[in-house]
Order: structure tokens, then C-alpha cells, then sequence
């Protein structure tokens, strides 16, 4: 029989069914704050067992001399490398893929129990009860402080898990079916009464494109980025308005005349023929740039900011937001009895499971099942 060298901290266990592999490094850099790395399991392929373990002996060398730029060829963080080269990955709209990236960091530093970084933790090795592991340290870190973030990461990881699967990188998906919890505190729905009193304020304080942007967004129950990207040209003819969505590419019509001239959407046309046009797009600041006196575009960040401070000088609370116009707009339509094709017409929605998210239920719509169901009665006897 040949013997055959093995690279450094192999051990050999004789099982029932033959030799195991196993990968054991020294105890003392097992104690080392920042080792990234834990004992693993070689499998009983010889050949298999010596290729993954000098991998990670290399990488043992390049993490003592400082280089972290080693990835594992199996590992997780390999396997968020090969979904960055996707088209799936580049299609993302520059928001969305700014939030993808937030909570790919998170998962991929974050530290385990036994003290190994998520990321270098082989992808086929991740099995449910790994992935429910994860959530849940995620989730109840700092006292129950990231559910949100915990339901974002697996959210994401599921999309990598996918898109490796159908690319040959892992056979299953971890992440799909898990009893994921829904935050507290959801997104209260904008009324249009708010709507009205927020559009006052903004032009009382002279800010007139914030109450344009909150009366597009309300009555066409759209996304707050898509909304701030309207141009002249392309969203709006006088009579429609024309609307691609930036996250999803789905394109969204509105006409706001009908045939006979009435408006489908009383005001808001006056209000839009009454915008300057001092740029491309239909929503620019509302002052000139001080260095350039070049007229803007607003940038997401400053634009929320100074929605907050219009909100809070009209007294309206926390809950008003920019993005619960959307849900405002969809709420009414559910409240006035919109089917879920119509609705999903209008916003853009491509399933109705998310667009039930979004129209929330209200005592209206349930007086409404009532009326219905009374009027049955009513007609059978």
C-alpha cells in the first residue's frame, strides 16, 4: 500500500464504513480572536479530503500574514460573490441594491456561537436548522432589537440561494419556508386628510414640490423613489401620466381625464400643470443650488429629511411618512371597494400576496362585506 502524505492537522478517524477526514487546527488558534475558521469534516474521498485541507492551510498562512482577501471556493461568501456577477443581482435598482448590500455585510460578518464569521462557513453545509439558527441570533440580538434586519437577511440570503442552486453552487434552499415574524409597528396608511393639511404646510413654508410629490404618491399609490424620478417628457402628456418602476421595470399608466373631461383624480392635475418645469424632472428643489444657482433634483436622504420637518410643523405624527402614501392610496382604493386586479393596476403590484400588504384592513371595508351580506339577505327573502 502506497502511503500518502497528508497536509498539516489532518487527523484520520476508522469509522464502520472506512476512514474519515477530519480538518483539526491548532487549539491555540482556535482561542485566537478573529480566527475565522473552526474543525471541519473532510468526508471519506481521500483525494477530496487533501484538496480542501491544504485550501485551508493557505488560508491559515494568508490570515497570519494578514490577507483577508481569501475566499473559500464552498463558502458562503463565494457564493455572495458568484450573485454579485448575476444579471439577477445587476437588475436591482441602485436603492435596492444598496439595502441587498447592508444586509449581505450583516450576514456574512456576522459571528457564530462556536465564534466563526457566517461568510466562511461552506454554502453546502447550511442546512433549515442552520438558517433558524441564524434568524433567530440575528433577531435577538440587543434584546429583541433586529427583527427587522433579521427578516431582511433572510430575505436576501434566500435570493442568493436561488440564484446558486439554478447555477449548480448548492442543492437546496435553507431559507424558504421559514417561520419568519412580522415586525410590530407596521407602516401606518397616509389619509388623505393628512395629505391635505401636509400639502398646506408645504406651501406655507414654501415648499410646494414636497406637497406635489406627497399628492402623486397618495393619489396614485406610488413608491416615494419612483416618484421623485417623474420627468416631463416621459411621465406625463397632459392628460396621463406614465410611470417605470425603478425596482420592478413594470411600467404603470394613469390617465387623469376620462372621455367625457372630468378628472379621475380632482386637483392634482392643476397641481402638476402648476409645477415650474426647472429641470428634466417634474420634482426639482424648490430653491436654486447657492453655489451654481442651478435648480436640483432632490436626493432621497435631504428630501426625507426636510419631509420630516414640514410633517412636524403641520403637527402631524411620527407615522406620516412618505412611503405610508403608497398604503394610504391603496387603503382608500381597498376602502372604496377595488378589486385586486384594479388595485394591482394601479400601483404595479405583480402579486396580490404583496399588494395585501399594502391595503390595509379597515373598519370601512368591513361594513362594506356587511352591506353586502344584508343586502343578500334581504333579496332572498
Amino acid at each position: 500500500m502506497v502511503s500518502v502524505k497528508l497536509p498539516r492537522f489532518v487527523q484520520i478517524k476508522v469509522l464502520k464504513h472506512g476512514p474519515a477526514y477530519y480538518w483539526v487546527p491548532p487549539m491555540r488558534l482556535l482561542r485566537t480572536e478573529g480566527f475565522p475558521l473552526t474543525p471541519e469534516a473532510l468526508g471519506s474521498n481521500l483525494s477530496e479530503a487533501i484538496a480542501r485541507a491544504e485550501w485551508l492551510n493557505t488560508y491559515i498562512d494568508q490570515w497570519r500574514a494578514g490577507d483577508a482577501a481569501l475566499i473559500a471556493p464552498d463558502s458562503v461568501e463565494a457564493l455572495v460573490k458568484h450573485y454579485r456577477t448575476t444579471t439577477r443581482y445587476a437588475k436591482l435598482a441602485e436603492s435596492s441594491r444598496a439595502s441587498y448590500e447592508q444586509f449581505l455585510k450583516t450576514a456574512l460578518n456576522f459571528t457564530l456561537s462556536y465564534g466563526t464569521r457566517f461568510g466562511s462557513v461552506k454554502a453546502k453545509a447550511i442546512r433549515a436548522r442552520h438558517a433558524d439558527a441564524l434568524y433567530a441570533a440575528i433577531r435577538d440580538k440587543d434584546s429583541g432589537g433586529h427583527l427587522s434586519l433579521a427578516k431582511d437577511v433572510v430575505k436576501v440570503l434566500r435570493v442568493v440561494w436561488s440564484v446558486g442552486i439554478r447555477h449548480e453552487k448548492v442543492k437546496e434552499n435553507p431559507w424558504r419556508g421559514m417561520n419568519v415574524e412580522t415586525p410590530k409597528g407596521h407602516r401606518v396608511p397616509a389619509g388623505r386628510d393628512q395629505v391635505e393639511i401636509f400639502i398646506a404646510q408645504a406651501d406655507k413654508m414654501g415648499l410646494a414640490s414636497y406637497g406635489t410629490a406627497s399628492l402623486i404618491a397618495f393619489e396614485l399609490s406610488q413608491r416615494a423613489s419612483d416618484v421623485l424620478r417623474l420627468s416631463w417628457i416621459d411621465s406625463y402628456d397632459g392628460r396621463r401620466m406614465t410611470i417605470r418602476h425603478q425596482k420592478t421595470g413594470e411600467l404603470v399608466w394613469h390617465d387623469l381625464i376620462e372621455g367625457d373631461g372630468r378628472e379621475l383624480h380632482p386637483g392634482l392635475k392643476a397641481r402638476i400643470d402648476a409645477t415650474p418645469k426647472r429641470g428634466t424632472l417634474m420634482l426639482m428643489r424648490d430653491d436654486p443650488d447657492p453655489k451654481t444657482g442651478v435648480y436640483l433634483p432632490h436626493q432621497p436622504r435631504p428630501f426625507a429629511k426636510t419631509f420630516r420637518k414640514i410633517a412636524n410643523a403641520a403637527g402631524l405624527p411620527a407615522t406620516f411618512q412618505f412611503g405610508a402614501h403608497r398604503h394610504g392610496g391603496l387603503t382608500e382604493g381597498g376602502d372604496a371597494g377595488g378589486t385586486e386586479a384594479e388595485l394591482m393596476a394601479a400601483s404595479g403590484h405583480r402579486s396580490p400576496k404583496t399588494l395585501r400588504g399594502y391595503v390595509k384592513p379597515t373598519a370601512k371595508q368591513a361594513a362594506s362585506v356587511a352591506r353586502k351580506r344584508r343586502d343578500l339577505r334581504t333579496k332572498e327573502a
